[in-house]
């Protein structure tokens, strides 16, 4: 009875957690092209990509 009950606001964290971290990453890659590239800066260019990907297939397998 719980599972049915939480099930739909996985759904909406999922969405979200993608939607933030596509922002964050959007702002971090203008700040690369505005101020220029650092090493660090497209390590975590890479770390949002991964978490991206993963809230995408957490996204994927709650809509299935």
């Amino acid at each position: 009875m719980f599972h049915h009950q939480i099930t739909p606001y996985l759904f909406t964290a999922a969405a979200l957690g993608m939607t933030l971290t596509l922002g964050a990453l959007v702002a971090r890659v203008m700040g690369i092209f505005l101020d220029g590239s650092v090493a660090r800066h497209w390590m975590w260019v890479a770390v949002e990509l991964v978490v991206i990907i993963g809230f995408g297939f957490w996204y994927a397998k709650q809509h299935t």
